[in-house]
């Protein structure tokens, strides 16, 4: 009787070390593993947003160039995806197409600018931290288009007018 006694006492002992163990597993996956993916995930997304409003600046740099090519009237519709908090503007001036968008995250630290202004850089501007990038758009003909800010996915026609006139980016 003793014996069977001593058996389910070892038997005990193994299942209490095992709930021990699942806690401790628990505790350090709930302190020290998921904080780490919401920080992963936070930076992953602005990432992406970045991304994604440089494609749409890029696309709209393409169509100008594109239309500005062609020695006649032309015409061009293109879809563009503003992500949120983001703003797609043209430059005429400096003949570029600049993105900004506001970043939430800033682990890891992204590239700060030098000067106030720099481009393809973040900025700490009252607080809240903006990065933007310029793409450089080829060609002579002048451009002009409103803002386009996000969330949105836009259907843009680019334009070039009669007899070789400027180039309007307009919605479709």
């Amino acid at each position: 009787m003793e014996r069977g006694f001593l058996a389910m006492k070892k038997r005990g002992q193994v299942s209490i070390e095992f709930i021990f163990l699942v806690v401790f597993m628990v505790t350090y996956i709930t302190t020290s593993v998921m904080p780490t993916m919401a920080v992963t995930d936070g930076a992953t997304q602005e990432v992406a947003r970045l991304g994604n409003a440089k494609i749409a600046a890029q696309k709209l740099a393409d169509a100008i160039e594109t239309i500005d090519s062609s020695p006649v009237q032309a015409k061009k519709t293109i879809q563009l995806f503003v992500p949120e908090k983001t703003q797609i503007e043209c430059n005429p001036g400096q003949r570029t197409i600049e993105y900004e968008s506001e970043m939430e995250n800033r682990t890891p630290n992204p590239k700060p600018c030098p000067n106030s202004g720099d481009p393809n850089c973040c900025e700490d501007i009252g607080g809240d931290l903006y990065c933007r990038g310029i793409i450089q758009v080829g060609g002579s003909t002048n451009f002009s288009c409103a803002p386009i800010g996000g969330p949105v996915l836009k259907e843009v026609t680019v334009e070039k007018n009669p007899g070789g006139g400027n180039i309007d980016i307009t919605e479709a």
